[in-house]
């Protein structure tokens, strides 16, 4: 079958690749190389991916500050507006007051010049 062709080809290259130690007890030096280096890779690997998991987190985090920031913002706005239709409102009212005011006013002072005028003459 072809799996047992593949393992007795790795069995056959496995040897040029990891040779005995200069002892000749079987030692592959390279071997232990090779898993720490991957091994050092895969911590590094490791250390970078929680890093960057909690710079993830922190910038959630701040955009969630940023984000009810603006709802906080927008709010304020709101209620500003709302305030300012209120004054304007009012300010309208009060005008149209002190025109009537005004006409009243006037009205009075014209039946008073007349009354002097009837008076004198």
């Amino acid at each position: 079958s072809s799996s047992s062709h593949v393992l007795f080809q790795l069995v056959r290259v496995v040897p040029d690749y990891f040779p005995l130690g200069p002892d000749g007890v079987g030692v592959l030096w390279k071997l232990p190389v090779i898993t720490a280096s991957l091994g050092i890779c895969l911590f590094l690997l490791y250390i970078w991916r929680t890093i960057l998991a909690g710079q993830d987190e922190l910038e959630d985090g701040e955009q969630r500050a940023s984000r009810a920031k603006k709802r906080a913002m927008h709010e304020c706005e709101e209620l500003l507006e709302d305030h300012y239709n209120a004054l304007s409102s009012l300010k309208t009212a009060q005008e149209a007051e002190l025109n009537m005011l005004r006409r009243k006013v006037d009205i009075v002072v014209d039946f008073s010049n007349q009354r002097q005028v009837a008076a004198e003459g």
